[in-house]
C-alpha cells in the first residue's frame, strides 16, 4: 500500500532512503526497523517515578504510620473525609 509523507525536507527524505538502501531494505521496511528502534529505546529511559521509587525513604515505616494517623485526625476535624 502506498501512502503520501508530507513535510518531509528533500535532503532528509534522500537521506532515509540511502541508510534503506545502506540495510538492504526497501524503504517501508526501514521505516518499521526506526519505528520499533524508538518504542524500544523510549522503553528504557526511566520515568520521574522510577528516580523517586527508587530512593531511599525518608521516613520509617511507624513515622509515616504515625503522620498518616494525625492526618486522619486533621480531615476529620476540618471535613476532608470522603
Amino acid at each position: 500500500m502506498e501512502k503520501l509523507l508530507k513535510n518531509v525536507d528533500p535532503e532528509n527524505w534522500r537521506e532515509l532512503k540511502l541508510e534503506a538502501h545502506r540495510h538492504h531494505l526497501k524503504l517501508g521496511e526501514f521505516m518499521g526497523y526506526l519505528l520499533k528502534e524508538h518504542q524500544r529505546r523510549e522503553k528504557k529511559k526511566p520515568t520521574a517515578w522510577d528516580y523517586v521509587l527508587s530512593r531511599r525513604k525518608r521516613l520509617s515505616d511507624s513515622e509515616a504510620e504515625s503522620m498518616k494517623k494525625s492526618l486522619a485526625v486533621f480531615e476529620k476535624e476540618y471535613e476532608f473525609e470522603a
